[in-house]
């Protein structure tokens, strides 16, 4: 892989500056950077790819998922897998889990072409080996037979977030492999963050799901989102193809001012890492 073209890189103060291994750090284009974390709860990065009429997804059974946008695009699996290394844990909603059930969550499952790289990297950020997976569920229903279930406890963790209503619905299958957690009362998603960074010790949280992520960007919970922009145009008639925020309509007020902190290109694919203020 040819290393990205660094376009913009902004330096803020209060961001984290996370070591790559020299090989990554030039793939890379230098320094990994992102926000600084929260003494309250976990901090969210987001990672998306889309078109440039904005869409994530073809919706069609052979080709629902964002690899197909990408058209597995090396740059953009690379980004992803980086971004999941540092991580302390990748959640997504069950509907997602239901559309890519046969998909894992982990760095080599995405970009098999730097593995070894990736490993590097985690055993010395002194990251734990094992790679969490959260689930959220507010009904407590779940697909039963995943991939992500299979894999050997030593190397993968999975967490499924439900409600008070929701944890009688959740499959017994499935609680057989993944830990059951039930976050009660309102607030919803500010109490999961802080589950996460109190009961978990994830201090970073990757949202790869677009019904998540946009629930999270309307309570202004978001700290900064990885977009990659696919150059392709694929149309859809209304409500066919989705967007990123397909179910959610934000008001002036609540629509979160995005704020270019690096730009990186590779052909003819654009990598942005937006701060959401």
């Amino acid at each position: 892989m040819n290393p990205f073209r660094v376009l913009v890189e902004e330096q803020y103060v209060s961001d984290t500056v996370i070591p790559l291994t020299p090989q990554l750090q030039r793939l890379w284009g230098g320094d990994f950077r992102i926000v600084g974390p929260h003494k309250e709860r976990a901090r969210v990065l987001a990672n998306f790819v889309e078109t440039v009429d904005g869409r994530i997804s073809y919706a069609e059974e052979s080709r629902a998922e964002g690899g197909h946008i990408s058209e597995s695009d090396l740059h953009d699996r690379f980004t992803m897998a980086l971004l999941r290394t540092v991580s302390g844990a990748t959640f997504t909603g069950a509907n997602t889990l239901k559309a890519e059930s046969k998909h894992l969550w982990t760095p080599e499952y995405i970009c098999p072409e730097y593995a070894d790289a990736f490993k590097e990297l985690r055993e010395s950020l002194r990251l734990p080996s094992t790679y969490t997976t959260i689930f959220l569920t507010r009904s407590g229903s779940i697909v039963s037979e995943a991939e992500v279930y299979t894999q050997p406890k030593s190397e993968s963790r999975v967490i499924i977030i439900t409600t008070e209503e929701g944890e009688a619905h959740v499959d017994k299958k499935v609680r057989e492999y993944a830990t059951v957690e039930v976050i009660a009362g309102t607030h919803f998603e500010q109490k999961l963050l802080a589950t996460m960074l109190t009961k978990y010790g994830i201090t970073t949280a990757l949202c790869e799901g677009p019904a998540v992520f946009g629930s999270l960007l309307s309570l202004h919970l978001v700290d900064e989102f990885f977009l990659t922009v696919s150059p392709k145009l694929i149309g859809g008639k209304k409500g066919t193809r989705p967007g990123l925020l397909e179910n959610i309509s934000l008001s002036f007020e609540e629509s979160p001012h995005l704020t270019i902190a690096s730009e990186r290109a590779a052909e003819n694919y654009r990598y942005f890492r937006y701060r959401c203020m």
